[in-house]
């Protein structure tokens, strides 16, 4: 299990792929994520998650050339 493209990381996928992580140690910090995210989303008012989602860097388009693709990262709604 390598670094998820794409959302939210506790550390970016390049720095997780520059520090050799075990699979062990992925799947450790891919567990955290899901945690922060949870947590994230009982903390945080509906305003504030939906602030947060203006501020990530939007997806591009497929086949539009240059950086990293982004993406959504799974913060849970609330209503």
């Amino acid at each position: 299990m390598g670094p998820r493209p794409g959302g939210f990381h506790l550390l970016p996928p390049r720095a997780q792929e520059q520090l050799n992580l075990s699979t062990d140690q992925q799947k450790q910090v891919g567990a955290l994520e899901v945690e922060v995210k949870a947590k994230l989303g009982t903390i945080l008012t509906a305003e504030q998650l939906k602030q947060l989602e203006q501020l990530r860097p939007r997806q591009r388009q497929a086949g539009q050339a240059g950086g990293p693709p982004g993406g959504p990262d799974g913060l849970p709604d609330r209503e």
